[in-house]
């Protein structure tokens, strides 16, 4: 649920969840990110992409997933 995440507050602009996860064996890297809106319509190798690109610098990262969620096809028309 969005209340069990943290998201409760996007409950009244009627949210979607979707998850998608990956299962990781012990000792091996783990990154989380929580996307939500543009970004969470990235496909995962864009995700993937800027998280190896830029390894030590989650910001620079979020940075980048947020540019190119801006410029999918689907979110021209957003303010």
């Amino acid at each position: 649920s969005l209340s069990a995440l943290g998201l409760r507050d996007l409950r009244s602009m009627g949210a979607r969840l979707q998850v998608r996860c990956a299962a990781y064996r012990a000792g091996e890297e783990v990154r989380i990110a929580l996307c939500s809106g543009a970004t969470a319509e990235l496909p995962m190798k864009d995700l993937e992409d800027a998280a190896n690109l830029f390894l030590w610098q989650p910001k620079a990262a979020a940075m980048q997933w947020a540019t190119k969620a801006l410029a999918l096809e689907s979110r021209k028309d957003d303010p």
